[in-house]
């Protein structure tokens, strides 16, 4: 009967580290996942500022393109001979 109290002791024992095992890891996981969570809704905010700033930066381009396109007309039409 002793050889069974200890067992069921013992039993109770490494239960408890089980559950207190188990527990510390759920609560780790649930860290982490929450961690990642704000880690990639910062790099989604960063890509979207990023996009925003390439496409600005595209249309930047764009006029310029057109702006120096314009100027080299008009030089054109300035320094050719009219006859």
């Amino acid at each position: 009967m002793r050889l069974l109290c200890d067992h069921d002791l013992a039993w109770q024992v490494a239960r408890q580290q089980y559950d207190s095992l188990s527990n510390s890891l759920r609560r780790d996981s649930v860290a982490l996942l929450a961690e990642v969570r704000s880690n990639v809704q910062e790099v989604k905010a960063a890509l979207k500022v990023q996009s925003s700033s390439s496409s600005r930066l595209s249309s930047v381009e764009a006029r310029l393109s057109s702006l120096e396109g314009s100027l080299l007309s008009t030089g054109m039409q300035t320094h050719s001979p009219m006859f």
